[in-house]
């Protein structure tokens, strides 16, 4: 018996080594899990409201020409005259559109090369006028009020809202929103990826339970979910920082093999890609 005990002692003695070097293992692994799973809740949550209207309009603004082009079906396109009467001119068709707009400033003009379709003259972002170009009949200014909404649309996402001086603000805050989406989604698939690569494991994390409830419930949606999207999401982020900031736009020209365009002198560091190209252009 007494044998039995000290072996069964030295057993034991023998155990709680291993044991607390797994424990130690644990503890110096969990406070770099800890860190990540922390920044990429604060990320979610400081990022949310603003990465929320970024995603409403954006996708309404992927939709606006359809649906644009859908309410204007009756101004787009014309019949054309049966016996073969072409074209009038176009300096001729401009003249007609700035009588319904004297006081606009030409910005664009589009004539498709389908017979049916009409000549579309646009006055900066606020009008656009519509003519028939075989008689030079002007057919209204379309649907004002959704090119108004959507206009304001635009504006929500790339500046949330905000007018004059102050879209450098916007603009900085969905640029800075814009990039803590790529850390919540790249730190969302550190803490997606499995501890142990096993079948049931993998599926835990990608595939939809319908009979969980509660809180593992949340949390098994909330994983096959960002696993599904992430591919697509780092995709629109990344591009988004394109958009958002110039040394993204430059790395992308480098990444590339291709030579940056030249900035425009006295631009500063901190204005987006296309604000600058904006004002190169202009």
């Amino acid at each position: 018996m007494r044998t039995r005990h000290r072996r069964t002692e030295e057993g034991t003695l023998q155990a709680h080594p291993e044991q607390e070097q797994g424990q130690a293992g644990e503890r110096q692994s969990l406070p770099l899990r800890q860190i990540i799973f922390w920044l990429h809740l604060v990320t979610g949550v400081m990022a949310g409201l603003v990465i929320g209207v970024m995603s409403v309009t954006g996708v309404l603004l992927a939709f606006e020409r359809q649906i644009v082009a859908f309410a204007e079906r009756d101004v787009r396109t014309v019949q054309p005259p049966v016996d073969g009467i072409s074209r009038l001119d176009l300096d001729a068709l401009i003249t007609k559109a700035r009588v319904t707009v004297p006081e606009g400033k030409l910005s664009g003009v589009m004539l498709r090369a389908d017979p049916t379709a009409t000549l579309v003259v646009n006055f900066g972002r606020e009008r656009t006028v519509f003519v028939n170009p075989y008689t030079g009949e002007v057919l209204g200014e379309g649907a004002k009020r959704l090119r108004n909404f959507f206009h304001m649309v635009t504006d929500w996402h790339r500046w949330l809202g905000t007018e004059g001086d102050s879209r450098d603000i916007g603009r900085a805050i969905t640029g800075a929103c814009n990039a803590a989406f790529v850390v919540m989604v790249m730190t969302g698939f550190y803490l997606w990826w499995p501890r142990r690569w096993t079948g049931q494991a993998f599926k835990a994390v990608m595939v939809p339970s319908l009979r969980l409830q509660g809180k593992p419930r949340d949390w098994n949606w909330h994983n096959t979910v960002g696993f599904w999207s992430a591919s697509l999401l780092i995709c629109i982020t990344l591009s988004g920082l394109v958009m958002s900031y110039q040394w993204a736009n430059d790395l992308l020209y480098t990444l590339t093999g291709s030579i940056p365009p030249p900035r425009p002198p006295g631009a500063a560091e901190g204005r987006s890609a296309a604000a600058e190209n904006r004002r190169a252009s202009t």
